[in-house]
């Protein structure tokens, strides 16, 4: 059986149910800075904080960095509720995987080639 070195798992709704109070946040700060664009929050899914400024907070600097303010301040009371089911699969992974670890990220703090040289098997 082949092992692996690591299984990687990105944080925001795959190891912690975030969505629901993302949601929140971001339609305050769509109706206060676009109220423009009717629901613009509910693009947001999905995305980096850097597609969203790049798409539509573009050339607002000011703007950006007052939602990243509140952005930071929204996250130190947010709740952090595993994904149903995520705890119990940890223990299957690590028993039919041969995993020597677990390991959880957000995706900008990884490298453009890190799933690349992760996905590689170790013999």
């Amino acid at each position: 059986m082949n092992k692996y070195q690591a299984a990687l798992f990105d944080l925001d709704g795959v190891v912690f149910d975030t969505e629901p109070q993302y949601t929140i946040f971001w339609r305050s700060m769509c109706e206060k800075y676009r109220p423009d664009i009717p629901e613009l929050w509910n693009k947001f899914k999905g995305q980096t904080l850097v597609q969203i400024f790049d798409q539509y907070f573009g050339g607002m600097s000011q703007i950006q960095a007052e939602i990243v303010e509140a952005l930071n301040a929204y996250e130190k009371g947010m709740k952090y509720q595993y994904v149903t089911g995520f705890e119990e699969f940890i223990p299957v992974l690590r028993a039919n995987g041969e995993f020597s670890s677990v390991n959880y990220y957000y995706a900008f703090d990884l490298p453009k080639n890190y799933f690349y040289i992760l996905s590689q098997q170790i013999d």
